[in-house]
């Protein structure tokens, strides 16, 4: 059973991408016993990732599920 807070940590790191996902777990014991859980994995590849736009202001959200990702632009204030 997991507690609230590896829950909330599973839902945040499934908004991030591969590469983030991966450098990730070397943060702790914790981190990298979720991050190799074959069930998370299996979620991360079909959720959808925020992604930090050129510009630094924006981001975008894609899915990873579709050969065309549909993006939108999220504005950071």
């Amino acid at each position: 059973m997991e507690t609230i807070g590896e829950e909330i940590l599973r839902m945040i790191l499934l908004k991030l991408p591969t590469r983030d996902v991966a450098r990730s777990s070397y943060v702790s014991r914790l981190w990298f016993i979720l991050l190799r859980d074959p069930s998370f994995r299996k979620l991360h590849g079909k959720a959808a990732h925020i992604v930090s736009g050129s510009d630094g202001g924006t981001a975008a959200e894609t899915s990873c599920s579709s050969r065309r990702p549909e993006m939108t632009i999220l504005v950071s204030t």
